[in-house]
């Protein structure tokens, strides 16, 4: 039940953890966005990248942490969720960004929620 329990908060946790650093980024560069909030200019985008990274350590690490007894387990399911969320994402709104963001984003989801796991102190990856 905790994995279960970890895996849904982790989805909880990135989808919030954007939530806040999108806000952020619109306050502190509200120009660089169009009017359909997609980033204006490479920078801005490469911003949305690193901040994508950020939510997947964040999940990884609160999912490892609910876990507890079996944390590993809960970090790779949660992983591979947010990389099938994440693919479902990019797929919609592919012609709407460059195809470098959309693979960095795939390609990265895995690894960097992993990374979050290991940074909460368990053996999750």
């Amino acid at each position: 039940m905790r994995t279960v329990l970890a895996v849904v908060v982790g989805v909880v946790t990135w989808g919030v953890v954007n939530t806040v650093l999108w806000m952020a980024l619109l306050a502190v560069s509200p120009d660089a966005f169009g009017d359909d909030r997609l980033p204006t200019t490479t920078a801005m985008t490469a911003a949305l990248l690193v901040l994508s990274f950020l939510c997947s350590i964040a999940a990884g690490f609160v999912a490892a942490k609910i876990a507890q007894g079996n944390p590993g387990k809960a970090v790779w399911i949660l992983a591979v969720v947010n990389l099938l969320i994440g693919i479902a994402v990019e797929v919609s709104q592919w012609d709407a960004l460059p195809v470098w963001y959309h693979l960095g984003l795939i390609l990265m989801v895995i690894p960097f929620t992993l990374l979050g796991g290991r940074l909460a102190g368990t053996a999750a990856a």
